[in-house]
């Protein structure tokens, strides 16, 4: 059964309320509010993969459903389609489509999924061990309110071998695998990526505040975590203890603690110089990929200096984080507080999945 581009985004959009309930639910730890028994598919859902994989936190997973909810906005969907004419012109000719899943967040692959189908391609997902239930419950809700797509969406615990093109996401161990795995069909493969935050030292608490949602949001997991501060000479760091208290809670989180306690008894053993501010450590280094529970941090003397040093790094960038106006060719720069909260069009990688999906 055919679809229309306008019946394609509406079912999209009408995820949003349930997303949102969902979410609600999950941090009041109560499906009252729930209206259709969608809400209830994705509750359980989120409920069970908090119970198979220890990152994925019932209070992330209600993290991720708030920001997709937000992304999937009408208006919002309706301006970005119009930014690909030739979603009008329905050729017929559709393509199956391979998606590899990551992992590392929950719904991570949500946004390809939703290239894909908008595109009017067929899409099959290799779920993530990390993330096998969720991907399915809100297919299985976006299917409801669109029946004529069901045809479009499968899923495989497999590496599909006979899509017609392949998109995937891993690590950049795996990207050289799958580059060399899928070099003879169109394909987009995503390495690893980070984020990082530069302040200008005018910041108020407040601001300081949401730099935390930056950098722990989902354990620092995601590739839009910031992993990396660029501070000016003089900065006194000792204000993002008071701003990021709030966090504390992560010492209780076995995982993250283990993490925590390996890197302080490396830098001890290594009588290496850091700030330990009780639940993430501080170090003076300009490497933009430290190891998990460590945020490391450069000076820089003026606005050259960071331009070079984002300039140099840029291929490995997934946004900066700032509040400063500044922009950097191929880079994605967002408010302080809002990279784990992406648009529609912040593609992964700078790689426009759109426009690679119309083209084939």
């Amino acid at each position: 059964m055919s679809t229309t581009l306008n019946e394609r985004i509406e079912a999209f959009s009408k995820l949003v309320k349930s997303m949102r309930l969902v979410s609600e639910g999950l941090k009041l730890e109560t499906t009252s509010k729930f209206q259709h028994a969608s809400e209830h598919t994705i509750y359980d859902a989120c409920l069970n993969t908090s119970k198979i994989n220890p990152w994925f936190t019932v209070g992330e997973i209600s993290r991720a459903l708030r920001g997709l909810s937000e992304m999937l906005e009408e208006d919002a969907l309706i301006t970005w389609a119009q930014n690909y004419p030739m979603l009008l012109q329905d050729s017929g000719d559709q393509k199956n489509i391979a998606v590899i899943m990551a992992g590392n967040i929950p719904l991570v692959g949500f946004h390809d999924l939703l290239c894909v189908v908008i595109s009017g391609h067929h899409f099959t997902g290799k779920l993530s061990s990390q993330d096998p239930y969720l991907p399915l419950a809100v297919a299985e809700i976006l299917i409801s309110h669109l029946p004529g797509i069901r045809n479009r969406i499968s899923f495989s615990r497999e590496t599909p071998l006979n899509a017609d093109a392949y998109i995937a996401t891993g690590s950049d161990n795996t990207a050289r695998y799958f580059s060399s795995y899928f070099a003879d069909k169109p394909h987009v493969i995503r390495k690893n990526r980070s984020s990082i935050a530069v302040l200008s030292g005018k910041e108020t608490s407040f601001d300081l505040q949401q730099l935390g949602e930056d950098v722990f949001a989902y354990f620092g997991l995601g590739c839009r975590s910031v992993s990396h501060l660029l501070v000016p000479y003089g900065f006194d760091l000792s204000k993002l203890k008071n701003a990021w208290e709030g966090y504390a809670h992560l010492l209780h989180h076995k995982k993250y603690n283990n993490n925590l306690k390996h890197a302080r008894a490396l830098f001890t053993a290594e009588e290496s110089s850091f700030i330990d501010m009780g639940h993430i450590l501080l170090r003076e280094s300009a490497d933009i990929t430290p190891a998990l529970s460590v945020l490391n941090y450069s000076y820089y003397d003026n606005q050259k200096d960071v331009i070079q040093f984002v300039a140099e790094r840029k291929h490995k960038l997934q946004c900066v984080v700032s509040n400063i106006r500044m922009d950097f060719p191929n880079t994605s720069v967002v408010p302080l507080g809002q990279s784990q909260y992406p648009g529609l069009s912040d593609y992964a990688d700078g790689v426009d999945t759109m426009a690679f999906l119309l083209k084939l």
